[in-house]
């Protein structure tokens, strides 16, 4: 409401008016609708003058106004209340009420335009600026409690704030600090969201001191309030302001240059995380491969620094020169130390820059097969180099899993590398190669498998090293043995490219032995004895290296008088140093008299060479505690301790000889003598024995002792600490293994089962099979491992007509079948999901559902009686099936596939036997199995039928040849004396599986691709179906079609 009464106007300067009002008579109550309580509305009145302000305020004793108006040259406070009519507009009163309100009105003073303008710029930068810190300071309450310079700013801003709002007038330079005070605390505020702070470190950094900033200033604003408007203004004032504002903006560039430089880090930072989550990606394609994780070079395997200078400088030199041989074999006995070279050569060329892949053959461990060595040097050239490795993530799942070394060699080398770009040489470094297993002593199957991938993976490298494909700079170092096999491949017909280096003939190689015998007996009580240990190792590094061993060992020989005999035994056995060598150390700690340490020692040497893979010194130590109680078995790996990794009583080192040469020598009966150990007589079925007999001892329910039945092994964090607490060394291996050693050891004794191996076979079946289920969960073993297992054990009674129990493994076969992807998930599933959705009338409910019966109830499920006769099985795989056969007796099923492969699958329970069938060069259209089950036939892109081996997959004789298009499809006679194929040339053609020779003439009446042939079950005649869209009748002795197309 207008303020007019009682006031004179003026043309003159504006003026600043204070009013206040005192109190006011009779304020009428304005009812405010409330469903709970009755209410009243508040009375606003709007104060204005002429030419002037106007504000709204609510009519509250005590209120004050500032207004600025035309001067009215004097003005004084009026004892008079002033009447005022409120309007009555929507308000339900019955007539307008008349209020009279008390108000004193106080002429501050006059003001030019310039001071008017500041001091209401001043008002409004104050009311930004007291905005943003109180937002600031709100927002940050909670850094405010641990940052004292952000407490400080909070404390003061809460003095005198609505005093600097009314009557603080500053000039240009004030208005512009408190504008700026403003921006930075703005500024500040940006920053508040804590979230990223380690991407902006600097920038925080900076923060503080501009806090530290406005905090200043702050301090300097809440000075002017005690001095007087003369003295605000004065020049001192002014000055300080300019300083105040300049270090403000000073901060808050520093801000801002801090917070670019975080920027750039920030950018860095995100860079370098999406690179490494672009690698763990591509690491996870990359782990499609079927590497081999522990085949790298190591500087403890290398060659003592200052030996082989020579030899080493030699290969260096090779490797950089581009004219040299795309080859260097070194080659040479056993011992002489060409493992120690490999080793050396990998880790000098990685010193100076070059790309040095390194893989190491050893025929003691399954996990250096032919099949791993290409895909371990691409991991490992993966690594180091970023172009290869974009292109391998790039490649299919199948064609990095695959094991069939000519596709490894077509896509890991051969394609990726035939454009690599490089400038520095590209070794691979092959160590051992005469180690790559070509027999495996515990299964005569597997070596013709192994025999065949060595014959394929000499091939594979023959071809690497003679190809024009790859450039220059792309080298293969090579030790090894002057095998017959690996000679006749690699060196009789590739001299141009091959450098054959003798070991023999290397420079200076027994002052090389001398330096490395010096070093190892140096400081010890036989220093003295260098020179005798030189002679005595004829050249041998490895003799060198056995005898300091020996000669150091904390343990003294028990039966030789000193330690000088050792040496003078091997230095009379000229041109036998190695094997005198072992002989003397076996005989220096095993009295072949004493029939009861030679029995511990043949028992323990058998277990090292016989586990499925290095097992710790700790699980043969279970081993001989359930079948040896009796025997201190540490005291046999003592006296081995020079011969044998692993051996140190709480050693993690796995258990396996020092040199492969050592089990060679003791599988030499002839070599070794009493200390000949025979792999194929009753040290499989031991070994079998001591498994069942600890999975019968140990296994028990929930053996992992976990809280809750309800979780996914997944969620359980401390899993591997539990299993490592409740599950022994020799349980977590006897799971993995019992079922394989019991099947390997039928082939010593068929059809004959020894008591004591049968009733713990039978304890197991009855008693713990589920607890047995239970842990393999718990060690997360791969999908289908429990499947092989039961499926070993299938064989096993089998191969011995113990009928009752095979029914009960095929029972559990069912079992593990319809309940093995919860338990993989979950290891109490076994019994949740399994006994409670388990047929009543199978063997599984009969043994294990009363003791369980109470664990779990369903409810609305009419269980099963028996389990249903075709159990559904889903085979998993890799590539696209394009065929499949069941076999004649229906147990097996052969599948071909788009990778090339042919398949054989346990029809029972879907399990892959043995390795995949390789040899066709494009992927598998068609197989059949022989009428005698003991071949199948296959057909492929690559214009050819082969015939395979249905047991070992070892391809008979060479590729049928004749197609000139795809072979779409084959088929057998009833007789098995003849196979028919169909292709996409419009032929049928007949093979004699024997030799592969054509019979008769070919078939040709379609006028299209020939998809599908059958013979008539009395083998006379043939039908054959057609893309042109026929069925033709064919006689299947003369060709003749018989009668029109269908």
């Amino acid at each position: 409401m207008p303020t007019t009464e009682n006031v004179k106007r003026s043309a003159d300067p504006v003026s600043l008016y204070t009013i206040r009002y005192v109190s006011g008579d009779d304020l009428p109550q304005i009812p405010k609708t409330s469903r709970k309580k009755k209410h009243y509305r508040r009375i606003y009145a709007t104060f204005g003058l002429v030419g002037g302000d106007s504000k709204l305020c609510e009519l509250v004793p005590g209120t004050i106004v500032d207004l600025y108006g035309l001067s009215i040259g004097s003005l004084s406070a009026s004892d008079m209340p002033v009447s005022v009519v409120l309007n009555s507009n929507q308000q339900r009163l019955d007539r307008p009420p008349i209020l009279k309100l008390n108000l004193t009105v106080e002429h501050v003073g006059d003001a030019d335009a310039t001071a008017l303008t500041s001091s209401m710029s001043l008002s409004e930068s104050w009311a930004t600026t007291a905005r943003y810190i109180r937002l600031l300071v709100t927002l940050g309450s909670i850094p405010a409690e641990v940052n004292p310079i952000a407490k400080a700013v909070l404390a003061l801003l809460k003095v005198g704030t609505e005093e600097l709002e009314k009557r603080i007038r500053y000039n240009d330079a004030i208005v512009s600090l408190i504008d700026k005070m403003g921006e930075a605390s703005k500024c500040v505020l940006s920053l508040e969201d804590h979230q990223f702070d380690d991407q902006r470190e600097r920038q925080r950094e900076a923060c503080d001191v501009l806090i530290l900033e406005v905090y200043r200033c702050l301090s300097f604003i809440r000075s002017l309030l005690h001095g007087k408007i003369i003295e605000r203004l004065s020049t001192k004032n002014w000055e300080q302001s300019q300083e105040l504002l300049k270090g403000l903006q000073s901060v808050m560039h520093d801000v801002a240059m801090k917070g670019s430089l975080d920027s750039q880090t920030a950018i860095f930072r995100t860079e370098r995380l999406a690179w490494n989550i672009v690698g763990k990606v591509g690491q996870g394609v990359l782990n499609h491969l079927p590497y081999s994780e522990d085949a790298q070079a190591g500087s403890t395997q290398s060659c003592l620094p200052g030996t082989r200078v020579d030899l080493l400088r030699d290969i260096e030199e090779w490797a950089f020169d581009p004219d040299r041989q795309r080859g260097l074999l070194l080659y040479g006995a056993a011992g002489k130390g060409k493992s120690a070279v490999a080793h050396a050569v990998a880790k000098r060329l990685k010193e100076v820059g070059a790309l040095a892949p390194f893989f190491a053959f050893d025929r003691t461990s399954r996990n250096r097969q032919a099949f791993q060595m290409i895909p371990t040097l691409a991991m490992q050239l993966a690594c180091r180099d970023k172009q290869y490795r974009d292109r391998l993530c790039k490649l299919g799942i199948d064609e990095l899993s695959t094991h069939d070394l000519k596709d490894q060699l077509d896509c890991l080398i051969l394609e990726l590398l035939g454009d690599h770009c490089g400038l520095v040489p590209l070794v691979f470094v092959i160590d051992a190669l005469d180690e790559c297993p070509d027999w495996d002593a515990t299964d005569d199957g597997r070596s013709q498998k192994l025999a065949q991938d060595r014959r394929t993976l000499l091939e594979s490298i023959r071809t690497c090293i003679s190809t024009e494909g790859l450039p220059f700079n792309i080298r293969f170092f090579i030790t090894t043995r002057p095998d017959s096999d690996i000679w006749d491949c690699l060196a009789s017909s590739t001299t141009a490219t091959v450098q054959m280096l003798p070991i023999d003939e290397v420079a200076d190689t027994e002052q090389d032995i001398r330096l490395f015998v010096h070093d190892k007996l140096a400081r010890t009580a036989v220093s003295n004895m260098v020179e005798e240990v030189v002679v005595a190792a004829q050249a041998l590094f490895e003799c060198a290296a056995l005898l300091c061993r020996e000669l150091t060992r904390v343990n003294r020989p028990r039966i030789v008088a000193s330690r000088s005999d050792l040496v003078t035994r091997v230095m009379r056995a000229p041109g036998q140093a190695l094997y005198t060598t072992y002989l003397a150390v076996l005989e220096s700690h095993f009295d072949t008299s004493d029939e009861t340490t030679m029995a511990s020692y043949r028992r323990l040497l058998a277990w090292i060479l016989l586990v499925q893979s290095p097992q710790r010194r700790v699980v043969f130590l279970d081993f001989a505690r359930v079948l040896s109680p009796d025997v201190d078995m540490g005291d046999i790996f003592s006296g081995l301790s020079s011969l044998l990794t692993g051996t140190v009583d709480d050693g993690d080192q796995l258990v396996r000889p020092l040199h492969t040469s050592f089990r060679d020598f003791v599988l030499d009966v002839n070599a070794s003598g009493s200390y000949a150990v025979d792999l194929h007589s009753a040290s499989r079925v031991d070994l079998a024995d001591a498994c069942f007999q600890i999975l019968n001892r140990e296994l028990r329910f929930n053996i992992c002792q976990l809280p809750t039945s309800f979780v996914l092994n997944d969620d359980i964090d401390e899993l591997c600490g539990r299993v490592a607490k409740h599950v022994s060394p020799g349980l977590q291996y006897a799971a993995r293994a019992a079922a394989g050693h019991l099947r390997q050891s039928t082939d010593t004794q068929p059809g004959i089962v020894q008591p004591r191996i049968l009733d713990a076979v039978i304890l197991f079946l009855e008693k713990k099979f589920l607890f047995w289920l239970e842990v393999c969960s718990c060690l997360r073993l791969p999908f289908g491992r429990t499947t092989s297992e039961l499926q070993n054990l299938l064989a096993w009674t089998k191969m011995h007509q113990e009928s009752e129990l095979e029914l009960l493994v095929m029972d559990f076969l069912r079992f593990d079948n319809r309940f093995r992807e919860g338990v993989i998930m979950s290891a109490p599933q076994v019994y949740l999901s399994g006994l409670a959705f388990v047929p009543r009338g199978s063997h599984i409910h009969r043994l294990y559902g009363h003791p369980f019966g109470r664990l779990i109830q369903v409810s609305g499920h009419a269980p099963e009686r028996d389990w249903p006769a075709g159990e559904p099985i889903v085979i998993h795989m890799q590539a696209g099936v394009n065929a499949v056969a069941y076999s004649c007796d229906g147990r097996q099923i052969a599948s071909g596939s788009d990778n090339h492969t042919v398949e054989v699958w346990d029809a029972v329970t879907g399990q892959q036997i043995g390795e995949a069938f390789t040899g066709h060069d494009r992927r598998v259209n068609t197989v059949r199995f022989s009428p005698d089950n003991k071949r199948i036939a296959s057909g492929s892109d690559d214009h050819t039928v082969r015939i395979w081996d249905a047991v070992t997959g070892e391809q008979i004789g060479e590729p049928f040849r004749g197609h000139e298009d795809r072979v779409c499809s084959v088929a057998y006679s009833p007789d098995g004396k003849r196979i028919a194929s169909s292709s996409g040339d419009r032929t049928i053609r007949f093979w004699d599986p024997e030799n592969g020779q054509q019979l008769g003439r070919l078939f040709g009446g379609h006028t299209d691709d020939v998809h599908s042939i059958a013979y008539s079950p009395n083998g006379n005649t043939i039908a054959s179906a057609s893309h042109d869209g026929t069925v033709q009748m064919w006689d299947a002795l003369t060709g003749e079609q018989l009668g029109e197309p269908l």
